[in-house]
């Protein structure tokens, strides 16, 4: 057994050669490649040549290469030169194997068993080897800088009157950087770009990245992935803070699970668990869960952070799949039950350089799929997936996966419907009288609730709820016995709704009165009528007996 496992582990490991280099996407093994660095060397960024940035050194090639004693990277560049931190804080660039101390914080000395000055965070460094993040001094706080030409320069965009502290975070090889204006508790942060001295305010949140063609990456909110463009804010759904996106625009990163399970997100027009990513046939697939997606290069090669059952943390290589799937999730509009919806169409497109297998593309009961996929996809093709929802259950909103299954990696595209609620109302009396018990019925679509409203206090239509505030809620169908005690017209509500969906049906009954004259009119006549006609009889029957 161990010789068949070892077997295994030297496949990979030559295979990861051909992952690291600019050809890898002439190839697509999408199986784990194990680092083998340790938990206390987490994997920080990739670049183009698949240099894979460590805290502690870089991995390329099957190989590891540690940073002198005492240098912790941060970001990479495309030459592999790496900006991070010496051990007394200071701003210091890694290239050719030597660390070159740039920059001490500003700001004055820190008291006495006070923690030294130093930059908390640093973003990115690019191709020129300027280098942006934020740093903090007991003077300043919190401000973004960049670091160019030897001069490190503070950059505090005051983007309204919230907050003047300021973060910077991205920036691409044209200069351009983005960041965000911290604000004060219960406002917002304030995303902007920098390009030739200009300050653009993209709105709320905060930029992350900057692609070479200049687009913004970020996050705002909760944390939730966002696009920032002249043409407003893009928000990503059920995706997590992003990590790196490419110059294409696959962004990977992390979110939560709705079981709270941290996993790492790959997004290509959908969000997808990195973990569905992983080839079935992958000897490391059972033993490691991806907590973090934590770099993406041109080539689609992730770089990932993940544990194994005893909670031990490893740095991993991994080859995204290269079918791109448009325009994204399909939300459906609201549908009858039974009634099926008009079809949405997904393309599915072969943006790499080899045939690109489809293994299985597959729906659900209700969300059902037609495609004019047929396996193998040439490089550059695409085919057409097209989605119908049908509801055929109770009421509800729905949610569902469509899994297209490429090269063993299984990218999903979330699905969402409801079904509309229909309600009918009836009575048995359509005037009845003062006093008179009539009936009136409802019908709901099935698995609503209702709630009743209308009529006269105390007429029975509106059950009582004893103490508690308002009426019960009632099922999908029913009835109940309602009595007026007044002539009028009335007017009978049910509301009904389950999820997103809800449904008002009214019904107008009219009470009549009493006809004109009253209730002892019409007994005198009868009592009238009746003594004719005894009279009446009398006389016949005497004349009848005097003959």
């Amino acid at each position: 057994m161990f010789s068949k496992w070892a077997a295994l582990l030297v496949i990979l490991g030559v295979g990861s050669a051909a992952l690291l280099g600019p050809n890898a996407a002439s190839a697509q093994p999408n199986y784990l490649v194990s680092l083998g660095t340790g938990p206390a060397n987490p994997p920080l960024g990739l670049n183009n040549n698949g240099q894979a940035l460590l805290a502690k050194g870089i991995y390329s090639g099957g190989t590891f290469t540690p940073f002198p004693a005492g240098f912790t990277g941060s970001a990479i560049n495309a030459r592999g030169d790496v900006a991070g931190l010496t051990a007394a804080g200071d701003l210091a660039l890694y290239s050719g194997g030597v660390v070159t101390d740039l920059a001490a914080p500003p700001g004055p000395p820190p008291m006495p068993g006070a923690p030294p000055n130093q930059f908390v965070f640093i973003g990115a460094i690019n191709a020129s080897d300027e280098i942006v993040g934020t740093m903090f001094d007991y003077a300043d706080l919190d401000s973004g800088f960049i670091y160019s030409g030897g001069v490190l320069t503070p950059i505090r965009p005051v983007l309204n009157a919230h907050g003047a502290e300021s973060e910077a975070q991205g920036l691409n090889d044209s200069g351009v950087v983005t960041g965000c204006q911290d604000s004060l508790p219960g406002y917002p942060n304030e995303a902007y770009s920098l390009a030739n001295g200009i300050v653009t305010d993209l709105g709320p949140g905060c930029g992350a990245f900057v692609t070479p063609s200049g687009e913004i990456v970020g996050y705002r909110g909760g944390g939730g992935t966002a696009i920032f463009s002249s043409a407003g804010i893009e928000l990503i759904p059920n995706s997590g803070p992003p990590t790196a996106v490419n110059s294409s625009g696959q962004i990977v990163g992390f979110t939560q699970a709705p079981n709270g399970q941290v996993i790492g997100f790959f997004y290509d027009g959908v969000v997808t668990d990195v973990n569905l990513l992983i080839n079935a046939s992958d000897p490391l697939k059972s033993s490691v869960t991806i907590d973090r997606a934590v770099g993406i290069n041109d080539h689609r090669l992730l770089l990932l952070d993940g544990h194994d059952p005893l909670g031990n943390h490893q740095a991993y290589l991994l080859q995204a799949p290269w079918l791109d799937i448009a325009p994204g999730p399909l939300a459906f509009a609201a549908q009858s039950l039974g009634v099926a919806s008009a079809p949405q169409v997904l393309t599915l497109t072969n943006s790499g350089t080899t045939p690109l297998s489809i293994d299985s593309i597959s729906g659900t009961a209700e969300f059902t799929q037609s495609n004019t996929c047929q396996s193998p996809v040439a490089a550059g093709a695409n085919c057409t997936v097209s989605v119908t929802f049908t509801p055929v259950s109770m009421a509800g909103d729905r949610t569902a996966i469509l899994d297209v299954v490429t090269d063993g990696s299984t990218l999903t595209v979330p699905l969402s419907g409801s079904v509309a609620i229909a309600i009918s109302l009836s009575a048995s009396s359509a005037q009845p009288r003062p006093g008179a018990s009539f009936t009136i019925s409802w019908n709901a679509t099935a698995g609503s609730t209702c709630n009743p409203s209308g009529g006269a206090p105390g007429d029975g239509w509106v059950p009582q709820n004893g103490m508690q505030p308002g009426p019960p809620p009632l099922p999908a169908s029913g009835s109940a016995s309602v009595i007026e005690t007044a002539p009028g017209t009335y007017t009978y509500l049910m509301s009904c709704g389950v999820g997103s969906q809800s449904a008002v049906s009214k019904l107008v009954v009219t009470v009549l009165a009493p006809p004109s004259g009253g209730g002892g009119a019409i007994d005198l006549l009868v009592l009238f009528t009746l003594s004719g006609g005894l009279a009446l009889r009398w006389m016949c029957t005497r004349r009848a007996r005097d003959s």
